[in-house]
């Protein structure tokens, strides 16, 4: 009012000119007009060629849709996002990768907050609305470095050592060579010395563990020694300790990552060196350990170390595998049956014990426990229609050294993704339909802490308000191809924005990555490439398996052999130099990295209704289920429990999934946003409701109840894995009741995800 009341006041007192005027004022006039139009047209036709002049010389054109020229709304969108993504380059990633790599950037650190810094100052720079560093201070542990971690093979009778491991990686590559780089540790492994008999158990699964039963060899009060692969590191000290074991060794056996030889090996090739070895976290749970289910912020109450159920119970320790050759040559004992033996040329065996009996083996685990800060970048980008409604993007920051591969491609790729983003607000006129969040994890390493402290924070405003979450953690692991993991409803999304992107590494002129997706990675059904479940170990987790968020992880993978991820996976080799020389030298693999990203992201900000497609969850559901009666068709039969009530659930889903699919397809058009907003909400909603509030036997923090890690190895994706874990361990427990109890919560949850629909 106050704005209107001075402009009032000026108007007014302008002088008021007569009828009296004179000639000389007309002349005046009238030469001002004639000039301001000359002045017009001239700016008119300068601007004209100066902006041709300009689009002739730069590689990138804005788009005409910005023009004052009539242009469809849903083709000025479409056009605004190819310009976005085409405006994405290979020098602009590979900068960026260069940045993040440059110094090692563990969780919880000075340098991790510093990258931190530099990401919210680029997405300042950017234009983003809001961008925050939200502040969780949690439990960590890492070797002291007065003190390490020291594993020996000690003569009991003079008590000297044979062999001795300590200290840091020997230096493969110079650009290794770093004061922040700590010594090989595993995280949250408690501190304590042992001195036992040498053990071992393979891959340590509890098939293997399994085996050594029923050859009568036991693990109590041992030292257990397993390599690397199959499943995760954790669950292999955990099967130890259930075992009896009083400690764990890993290691990274040659057959798995060193195939070429032990001579093959990098630097001169991108295999893994005898030098290096596989950091990792031993954590049983996710989020900081001493605040389960809520977030770790100031007047939280902690839990004491020594009640959480998160942290193993005996000392667990790392070696290279040119260490660990010195102990297992020396394993008395029975050779093991061929599936066991790995690639170190000797002959391997159970033990326990060595040959030469006086000689044990003598751990040492100085871990420290710290409370640390943990930094989350958040980045939001508000949007115009549907500012409640949000589509996350995320990686996290942290590595265990360098991390040329995990976490930094993913860094870079979501940093060429934002700064596209940038471009789009600040050199057009988009904004998003749906808010944008770019979300940048401090402590996954640990076990998603950042994600999972940020989630439980925020647990119902995601809940409420979140559309999709799109994860890029390790993006470019390989050269071998394209491969994505997710919630099904999102299966049609991925193949569709990847049949839209050239592939750098495919021969065959202008095959797309959905080309080489279902050549190297076919699924069942022929011509389509394999979109597999989520299990966990990367941010995805509390999104999909806490609160019912359709989640994607989505990377360029390396041609392992179903063992290892890649080869110098969290070593000190995963470097800017080992990515550069050998998996992606031009960044053009990242580029089309961050170009799929980019147009996935853009897609569910951006598209009226949301890209779900509730056929592929029905097909999903409905295999899943017929898995189910095949494996544990016996087991069922034996606890006289039927799955006919479920199946009948599931057909009807099935019919209302296919009906609400009819009634999208007939609203593709429809300009009703409360229509619009229904639609989505009910496909939103619906996969909430296979979120369990109570979580599944054992795992509070895993709440979902047709799609979740597996329990005894959480990188593995398991359906119906609420009845699946009770039926894993019924031979053992005979707990019939809690089958029938999950089999209950099944069949509610699918009824009620079918009555959202049908609302």
């Amino acid at each position: 009012m106050a704005d209107f009341e001075m402009l009032k006041q000026a108007e007014d007192e302008q002088p008021v000119v007569t009828k009296g005027r004179s000639n000389r004022f007309r002349l005046f006039v009238g030469l001002g007009i004639l000039g301001a139009v000359v002045i017009f047209f001239l700016g008119f036709v300068i601007g004209y060629f100066a902006m041709k002049a300009r689009a002739s010389d730069s590689p990138v054109v804005v788009p005409t849709c910005i023009s004052p020229v009539k242009v469809s709304p849903t083709k000025k969108v479409e056009e605004l996002h190819k310009w976005m993504v085409n405006s994405l380059t290979a020098e602009s990633v590979e900068e960026f990768s260069r940045n993040f790599t440059k110094r090692p950037h563990v969780g919880g650190g000075e340098q991790n907050r510093k990258l931190g810094q530099y990401m919210r100052d680029k997405w300042v720079s950017y234009k983003f609305d809001h961008v925050e560093m939200v502040r969780y201070d949690v439990l960590l542990s890492r070797p002291p470095r007065d003190k390490p971690n020291v594993v020996q093979i000690l003569n009991v009778t003079d008590r000297s050592a044979l062999w001795t491991v300590t200290g840091p990686e020997k230096i493969a590559e110079p650009s290794e060579n770093d004061s922040l780089v700590l010594p090989p540790f595993l995280g949250y492994s408690p501190p304590g010395i042992v001195e036992a008999d040498l053990m071992y158990a393979n891959y340590g699964t509890v098939d293997d563990f399994k085996e050594l039963k029923k050859k009568n060899l036991n693990c109590t009060g041992k030292i257990v020694i397993m390599r690397y692969g199959k499943i995760f590191r954790g669950n292999k000290v955990q099967n130890a300790q259930n075992c009896g074991a009083a400690g764990a060794l890993l290691y990274s056996d040659p057959a798995d990552y060193s195939p070429q030889g032990m001579n093959e090996t990098f630097p001169k090739t991108w295999w893994l060196p005898g030098t290096g070895t596989q950091r990792g976290t031993i954590g049983l749970a996710d989020g900081d350990p001493l605040t389960p289910l809520l977030p770790s912020i100031d007047g939280v109450y902690r839990l004491a170390i020594n009640d959480s159920d998160a942290i193993p119970k005996i000392p667990a320790q790392v070696l290279t595998y040119d260490n660990a050759v010195e102990f297992l040559k020396r394993l008395a004992g029975d050779p093991v049956p061929s599936s066991w033996a790995g690639g170190l040329g000797i002959v391997y065996k159970f033990g326990p014990g060595f040959t030469d009996a006086k000689l044990k083996v003598r751990m040492e685990v100085n871990n420290q426990f710290f409370t640390l800060p943990a930094y989350n970048v958040i980045g939001t980008i508000l949007g115009k229609e549907e500012p409640d409604r949000l589509v996350l993007m995320g990686n996290h920051r942290d590595a265990w050294v360098f991390g040329g591969v995990d976490p930094s491609s993913g860094s870079a790729v979501m940093m060429e993704v934002s700064r596209g983003l940038g471009k789009l607000l600040t050199e057009t006129d988009w904004r998003p339909r749906r808010t944008i969040k770019l979300c940048s994890w401090g402590a996954e390493e640990y076990g998603l802490v950042g994600s999972y402290e940020w989630v439980e924070e925020n647990r119902n405003m995601l809940r409420d308000k979140a559309v999709m979450y799109l994860n890029v953690d390790s993006a470019v692991k390989g050269n071998y191809s394209f491969g994505a993991n997710g919630n099904p409803s999102l299966k049609s999304l991925v193949y569709r924005e990847t049949a839209s992107v050239k592939d750098p590494n495919e021969r065959e002129e202008d095959a797309s990555v959905y080309d080489r997706w279902s050549k190297k990675y076919p699924s069942s059904t022929p011509g389509k490439p394999n979109f597999g479940g989520l299990g966990s170990g990367s941010d995805y987790a509390p999104f999909s398996h806490f609160i019912g968020v359709p989640s994607i992880d989505m990377s360029y993978r390396f041609k392992s052999m179903d063992r290892t991820l890649y080869p110098v996976y969290h070593t000190v080799h995963d470097t800017f130099y080992w990515q550069k020389t050998f998996n992606d030298p031009h960044f053009t693999t990242h580029l089309a990295m961050s170009q799929i990203g980019a147009r996935i992201l853009l897609t569910a900000a951006d598209s009226p209704l949301f890209p779900y497609n509730l056929r592929d969850y029905k097909i999903a559901l409905n295999r899943n289920l017929d898995a189910l009666e095949k494996d544990y068709k016996s087991d069922l039969l034996k606890g006289n429990i039927t799955l006919d009530h479920l199946t009948r659930e599931v057909e009807e889903f099935s019919k209302t999934a296919d009906t609400f699919e009819q009634r999208k397809a007939s609203a593709g058009d429809i300009k009703d946003f409360a229509q619009l907003r229904i639609l989505n909400d009910q496909m939103m909603n619906m996969e909430r409701a296979f979120i369990w509030p109570f979580g599944l036997p054992g795992r509070t923090r895993v709440r979902h109840v047709l799609f979740a890690p597996q329990m005894h190895n959480i990188y593995g994706s398991s359906s119906f894995p609420g009845i699946t874990d009770a039926l894993f361990d019924i031979d053992k427990t005979n707990n019939w009741q809690v089958v029938k109890d999950q089999v209950s919560i099944a069949i509610t949850c699918v009824r009620e995800a079918r009555k959202i629909l049908a609302a």
